[in-house]
């Protein structure tokens, strides 16, 4: 296996980083970025760059590639869960951000993408600070997307949106899985995934394609 890939995840000002070859995952925390409601923590990160490169390349190679000679003589393969309410102008954010550090981005992916090792057809709940984005992974691909606000919506409220994500149809027969911030009074609504089984659906994901 490439000891060079690296997933990472974003959450509550950090980016969660694993290697493909490693068991724990490494964070990297932005801890003066002041929280703001409704604007991800990564839209700050350009306000001080130099400052926040300086530190994330001294953890890439100190925490994360543990100080190995290789980490400055070959680029990581990053490979990154991006939230599914993230526009272009977020992902290049990111993605600068990474390049501009040694880092070679392979692949962007939603994490309503990662949320299942075992299902290819399923409707993914993301949570943000932004708001809740409803997702209809159908055949491994994104069928339908909506877009909702992040009101303080009931149970049988979101479910009535599930719905009309799939136009009334098959909604109780589909899992239903559940990212982002943890909202507890939904958990009648299907399974909550963490950000370490995203990274590991990821990473089995990924490593799978390599060998085939």
């Amino acid at each position: 296996m490439n000891t060079n890939l690296v997933f990472i995840i974003l959450r509550n000002n950090s980016f969660i980083c694993k290697k493909a070859d490693h068991n724990r995952s490494h964070v990297f925390r932005f801890d003066d970025i002041v929280k703001m409601p409704n604007i991800p923590f990564y839209h700050h990160i350009w306000n001080d760059s130099a400052k926040y490169m300086k530190l994330y390349k001294h953890f890439y190679k100190n925490e994360l590639m543990n100080n190995s000679i290789m980490s400055g003589l070959k680029k990581s393969h990053t490979y990154l869960a991006i939230p599914d309410d993230a526009v272009e102008v977020d992902r290049r954010m990111v993605q600068e951000f990474l390049s501009s550090c040694g880092n070679k981005i392979v692949n962007v992916t939603p994490e309503c993408m990662l949320v299942s090792q075992q299902d290819d057809t399923y409707v993914a709940v993301s949570f943000t600070c932004r708001m809740i984005v409803l997702s209809y992974i159908k055949a491994g691909n994104i069928a339908h997307q909506q877009y909702l606000e992040s009101n303080n919506y009931s149970l049988d409220e979101l479910k009535s949106q599930i719905s009309k994500l799939l136009n009334n149809r098959e909604f109780g027969k589909l899992p239903v899985y559940l990212n982002g911030e943890k909202r507890d009074h939904f958990s009648q609504l299907g399974c909550f995934v963490d950000q370490e089984s995203i990274l590991e659906n990821y990473i089995l994901l990924k490593t799978a394609l390599v060998k085939t």
